[in-house]
């Protein structure tokens, strides 16, 4: 991608993330199951947890764009993985009411 295209991202990735660690960012997670949804989580937990993920994605982008190497590639690439695999446990684990 271009670097451009990647301080974007970057910063997209941070201004949500830190909405939804303070609590402001609920409209991101509104769909059509919503009710379901509030009725199985605690999504005070499920917004930090993914603010928190989206944080270390915005990171993990800005640290990216800055150091060009296929080794920063990859190690992007498994941070990023890791980063949406340990919110989807957070949330299946410590977010269920």
């Amino acid at each position: 991608m271009g670097t451009g295209i990647d301080f974007a991202l970057t910063a997209v990735a941070l201004i949500v993330g830190i909405m939804m660690i303070l609590g402001k960012g609920d409209f991101f997670l509104n769909d059509k199951n919503a009710r379901e949804r509030n009725r199985i989580y605690d999504m005070r937990k499920v917004q930090k947890g993914f603010g928190v993920v989206l944080i270390v994605v915005g990171i993990a982008t800005g640290v990216s764009a800055v150091i060009a190497s296929s080794v920063a590639y990859i190690i992007y690439t498994v941070v990023v993985l890791l980063a949406f695999a340990g919110g989807i446990v957070y949330m299946r684990k410590c977010c269920k009411r």
